[in-house]
């Protein structure tokens, strides 16, 4: 035997060891690079479902509803995450999921995906059934109360449906996963909160028009600002029975005004205390001092009645916005001489009906053809066939603006107008800046309102600086009617002259406004502490005031309210830079 024989024969053994050692580690790293392929596909048909899914909440309004806008993104979202739950779920990740760790994150991301394809796929069966529920006829007042109905029960469904999702398990999640386990989490909870919320409104409203009910309707006019609302210039009343409504003449709040007599008694402890001395419960135009709408509405119902009109279930303001969402859904509509659209009716109301009057004429109220358009808006909504997804868009803007308002006293259909967000209620974490005009004039169409909002903290409290600038940029040229001066006020042409009304968080102390020592109100005001001061903003200028106040230092996000001025409050806050429409949640 060869000397070299023991050396071959073990390196033939150790070659015969390699060989399927070798084969196995292959294998491995097939199985590796196959695993890694699937979870990459996985993620990518995740990502490409989460895209989907934005653009589907891009097209969310009533009217691309009515259009199926979001039906394709919806399909199409919930076929990525069904790829990509069934990608998850493959038998090559199998020897993964016995593993402690890698295990739980590869069940959760399946549960994910698969939760993410079934929540889409709830999202097309609704957008489908609503879609053919709008399409139904609505021309009469049974048929409308249906629609609404059937909407509301579509809502209950879709809300159940959702309840029942699982999302598979939660606790010890890395970072990236639990992130999007959570955001998957909220969008389902705001989902569910949004249709109960819808189903609870449009219950609600159907409820209303079954009747039969009796509302109090305030026009209300923007060139002319009170706290979170135009100031009510004209009254008329709704009445309503199945499904059908009819509307009265409005008439000018000039001429409703009370006597000490008949004004009845200010209910509202902290409406009593703040403005009383500004005679709301007698002066119409001097309803909204407070941007709590329950508290002004409950006040105008006794009024109403105190002036001899019958009593009413409820009250409703509306601006002219909400007309041109009117306006958009039914067409145009003939006032006298002239027709009013959609794009003109904003202008007429807040500027060119007041050319060439005189700041002194005393029958200008008599003149206001803001209730004359509400009243044919609200006709032609009875009498036309009109665009659903059009009328829902357009109400749903002006609800987000405080553009419409309703209150009730009957509690469920109150809870209604909560669900809607047309309440006009504060809340203790409610930031609400106001700007009151008191000079007689017109001119909130040419102030501009600018807020800005920044936080330092120190030790156990958070110091927070408001920064109100108010801009006149008044032209020259306008009707004295519009830009004044109204004789006996000692104010000039074009002078803005009124009260900036700040409301503030429950929790705020050590509240002050730089410069200023006394108040025109400072106190509770429902939910929130007000402070309110004067200010005169000449013509071409501008006057800047800075509310400084104290929250805790682990006092939650604050909520900034909308205001229904127009030109719209431009805000800036940490994070954030918007316009004032819905309401803004700013992180502290």
């Amino acid at each position: 035997m060869s000397a070299n024989a023991p050396a071959r024969s073990q390196r033939t053994g150790w070659r015969r060891l390699l060989r399927p050692a070798s084969l196995v580690l292959v294998a491995v790293t097939v199985w590796l690079v196959v695993v890694a392929l699937v979870l990459l596909w996985a993620r990518n048909d995740a990502t490409e479902g989460l895209a989907m899914v934005e653009e589907a909440r891009a097209h969310s309004s009533p009217g691309d509803l009515l259009e199926g806008r979001a039906t394709e993104p919806l399909t199409k979202a919930r076929t990525s995450f069904r790829s990509s739950s069934r990608l998850m779920g493959s038998p090559v990740l199998a020897p993964l999921r016995l593993l402690p760790v890698v295990g739980r994150q590869l069940r959760s991301g399946e549960a994910l995906t698969r939760a993410a394809a079934e929540v889409s796929g709830i999202g097309v069966d609704v957008v489908g059934e609503a879609k053919q529920i709008l399409e139904k006829p609505h021309a009469t007042g049974p048929e409308r109360i249906v629609l609404m109905r059937d909407l509301s029960r579509l809502s209950g469904s879709a809300e159940a449906r959702l309840r029942s999702v699982e999302l598979g398990p939660g606790r010890a999640l890395v970072g990236p996963l639990a992130s999007k386990r959570r955001e998957l989490e909220e969008k389902v909870t705001d989902a569910r909160a949004g249709l109960r919320d819808s189903g609870t409104a449009l219950e609600g409203l159907a409820t209303m028009l079954s009747g039969p009910r009796r509302y109090l309707v305030l026009a209300a006019n923007n060139s002319e600002m009170r706290a979170g609302s135009g100031m009510f210039l004209s009254a008329g009343e709704l009445q309503t029975a199945n499904g059908d409504f009819s509307l009265s003449d409005f008439r000018p709040t000039f001429d409703l005004m009370l006597g000490p007599a008949a004004a009845p008694p200010i209910e509202d402890p902290d409406l009593a205390a703040r403005w009383g001395d500004l005679i709301p419960n007698r002066e119409w135009r001097n309803l909204g001092l407070t941007p709590r709408f329950p508290a002004n509405a409950e006040l105008a119902s006794r009024m109403w009645t105190a002036r001899g009109g019958q009593p009413v279930d409820g009250v409703l303001a509306l601006d002219p916005i909400t007309l041109q969402g009117l306006l958009r859904a039914t067409g145009p509509v003939k006032v006298g001489d002239r027709t009013v659209t959609a794009e003109d009716v904003d202008d007429l109301l807040l500027h060119d009906q007041y050319a060439g009057v005189a700041a002194s004429d005393s029958q200008t109220a008599r003149r206001e053809q803001l209730g004359l358009i509400a009243k044919r808006s609200l006709e032609a909504l009875q009498q036309r066939d009109w665009n659903v997804g059009g009328l829902a868009s357009g109400l749903a803007e002006a609800a987000r603006g405080r553009h419409l308002l309703a209150w009730s006293a009957r509690p469920p259909e109150q809870r209604a107008w909560s669900a809607a967000k047309v309440d006009g209620t504060l809340g203790p974490r409610s930031l609400a800046v106001s700007v009151l005009n008191r000079g007689a004039n017109k001119l909130d169409r040419f102030l501009d309102v600018e807020s800005k909002l920044r936080f330092e903290r120190s030790g156990r409290s958070l110091s927070a600086v408001l920064d109100v600038l108010l801009q006149n940029t008044t032209p020259d040229g306008e009707a004295p009617y519009v830009a004044g001066p109204y004789p006996g006020l000692g104010v000039e042409y074009g002078d803005y002259t009124g009260i900036v009304s700040v409301n503030l968080p429950a929790k705020a102390d050590a509240v002050t406004v730089e410069g200023r020592e006394t108040f025109v109100a400072a106190g509770p005001d429902g939910p929130t502490k007000v402070v309110a001061v004067p200010v005169t903003v000449k013509k071409g200028s501008a006057q800047a005031l800075t509310f400084r106040f104290r929250l805790p230092a682990d006092h939650p996000a604050l909520r900034v309210e909308p205001s229904a001025r127009v030109p719209a409050i431009r805000w800036t806050a940490p994070g954030a830079s918007f316009e004032s429409g819905p309401a803004r949640e700013i992180e502290l």
